[in-house]
């Protein structure tokens, strides 16, 4: 299983609490601890996963080749020294490169030469926590997000990173960061370097969080602001969650690096709640989000929701983590003009086998002259049936009824997509 360490609402806080944020998986008794050099501690954690899939890859109607079937693995492996109460450190690696987590599987080289090994590792985290008391410190490679993860998510794949934390009492959390965003090689001006300032307060059942990222790149070509609030708490048989994410300051005309041209002002922002009850046996709830888009890219104003996440699902299946949304830069844009109205529900079968399902409404807000904004209603299931100690099989499934913004022209016939998932996971 992936240890993250983020800034999402709860009752534990962002930042700091490394000796517990990464703890060897329960399924691993403590007495397979060894003593090594210096008398530290070592821990073991892991995750080894199989999946298949077949899924839709276009929503061209009648489009030859529009599927796509295959097998991929991971493969996980963590390492945490804990040498006093005050210093620790954690290495994990991970198959994949880049911001890929998986190998996919293929045949060997050919007669009579045998098999062949399969997929790189890489570092996806390496960091050293020092907590002498009030004030600590963490540096290296690490997972990080903010807030409610609609602005900056990277709890898949990490950055370098300093962070500094203190925490005044139990119920308050203060943390700086810098975080290496984007070392480039092309100009002067194309590093992007991130400082954050973010508190965190417990208050009761209730818990606020506040942060301020400037995105900085060198010579102030870019200076972004986001300011991030969120709220949780429980009402009742009610359980509650609201975030803002709001976009200041401008980017020299240019976001990637080189020469500057015109100067363009941030002013996106992203509103997302999220609440959700008890019905009995059954968890149901409800999703609101709505991230701006930038209506006219002639002015000076970028008005799109600029955000930094992993490619991970977050709401949709289909849409943004399947296929690109239609007039986006990437697939992985989150709530970047978009909005999303979902209701949803989760329960157990048997104490062994889980479910989750959601359905998902979605449009554009911002579209072409003459485009269309429906993206279409998604529906989707989840099973998870617990086969032994640390051994699960998961099953996946997504379809969308797709909407008129995935036309190419105004005459165009577009398709329903869908997607098919199976894994079989070891977590450790």
């Amino acid at each position: 299983m992936k240890k993250t360490l983020t800034a999402a609402l709860g009752t534990t806080f962002l930042l700091g609490f490394a000796a517990s944020a990464f703890a060897i998986h329960g399924t691993v008794p403590a007495e397979q601890s060894v003593v090594a050099g210096k008398n530290a501690k070592i821990t073991l954690d892991g995750k080894i996963r199989s999946r298949g899939y077949s899924k839709s890859t276009t929503t061209v109607a009648n489009s030859d080749g529009s599927t796509a079937e295959g097998y991929d693995s991971t493969v996980q492996l963590g390492v945490k020294a804990v040498l006093s109460d005050e210093a620790s450190g954690y290495i994990h690696l991970e198959t994949g490169s880049g911001s890929g987590d998986t190998y996919n599987w293929d045949g060997a080289a050919g007669l009579n030469t045998g098999g062949s090994k399969r997929g790189s590792m890489e570092i996806n985290q390496a960091w050293i926590n020092y907590d002498p008391g009030m004030v600590g410190v963490k540096v290296g490679h690490m997972p990080l997000a903010l807030n409610n993860k609609q602005f900056f998510d990277h709890t898949t794949d990490g950055d370098d990173a300093i962070v500094v934390y203190m925490d005044p009492s139990s119920n308050t959390h203060i943390g700086l960061l810098t975080i290496k965003f984007n070392e480039g090689n092309t100009s002067a001006n194309d590093d992007i370097d991130g400082y954050v300032a973010l508190l965190m307060q417990k208050m009761g059942a209730s818990n606020l969080g506040v942060s301020l990222t400037n995105l900085n790149r060198d010579g102030d070509v870019l200076d972004m602001y986001n300011l991030g609030i969120d709220f949780g708490g429980k009402f009742g048989p009610v359980a509650l969650k609201a975030g803002l994410d709001y976009q200041m300051g401008d980017d020299g005309g240019t976001f990637t690096g080189g020469t500057p041209t015109a100067q363009h002002g941030f002013a996106g922002y992203a509103v997302v709640v999220d609440g959700s009850m008890d019905a009995g046996a059954v968890k149901v709830g409800a999703v609101l989000g709505y991230g701006t888009g930038d209506g006219d890219a002639t002015d000076t104003d970028q008005e799109k929701f600029i955000n930094f996440l992993s490619d991970v699902r977050y709401y949709s299946t289909m849409v943004g983590y399947i296929l690109q949304v239609p007039g986006a830069a990437s697939k992985n844009t989150g709530l970047q003009n978009m909005l999303l109205v979902q209701v949803n529900g989760a329960g157990k079968i048997t104490d062994d086998i889980s479910w989750k399902a959601r359905v998902n409404y979605m449009t554009l807000n911002e579209v072409a002259v003459g485009a269309d904004d429906d993206l279409g209603i998604e529906l989707e299931g989840f099973l998870t049936w617990k086969l032994s100690n640390g051994l699960s099989y998961g099953i996946e499934a997504a379809y969308l009824l797709t909407g008129d913004a995935w036309k190419t022209t105004p005459t165009a016939e577009v398709d329903d997509v869908w997607f098919l998932r199976h894994s079989l996971t070891l977590d450790f």
